[in-house]
């Protein structure tokens, strides 16, 4: 997870990506979350309204299938988030679990959402 409006942003993209190589494991399937896309301007230097908005704002370089765009504080993109974690890894939609243990459906909100484990 990136904070898109960092101005590191890009040195802590490339940091993980190191770390990653180095584990040996940049490899694996993974998606790039670049969040606080809700801080982001249109080029008139208006707030984005929303997440079309913001999708509209992001560079075309960081626009891929393995990036996905949210704001946590807004809750754009979090629907889309678990769906893409789901279907890149399907066994995080095994593992997610409530507070009692039970399997909760990917619409949960992500506060009530833990690791089994």
């Amino acid at each position: 997870m990136i904070d898109i409006t960092d101005a590191n942003a890009a040195e802590q993209a490339e940091a993980v990506e190191q770390t990653l190589t180095a584990l040996h494991v940049a490899d694996k399937p993974r998606l790039t979350v670049l969040n606080k896309v809700d801080r982001l301007t249109t080029p008139m230097g208006q707030p984005v309204a929303c997440l079309a908005d913001a999708v509209t704002e992001v560079d075309e370089d960081e626009a891929h299938d393995d990036v996905a765009l949210v704001s946590a504080e807004r809750g754009w993109g979090l629907d889309e988030l678990r769906a893409r974690m789901a279907a890149t890894l399907p066994e995080y939609s095994r593992n997610v679990v409530g507070p009692t243990g039970a399997p909760l459906p990917a619409e949960t909100p992500v506060g009530e959402q833990r690791a089994a484990g």
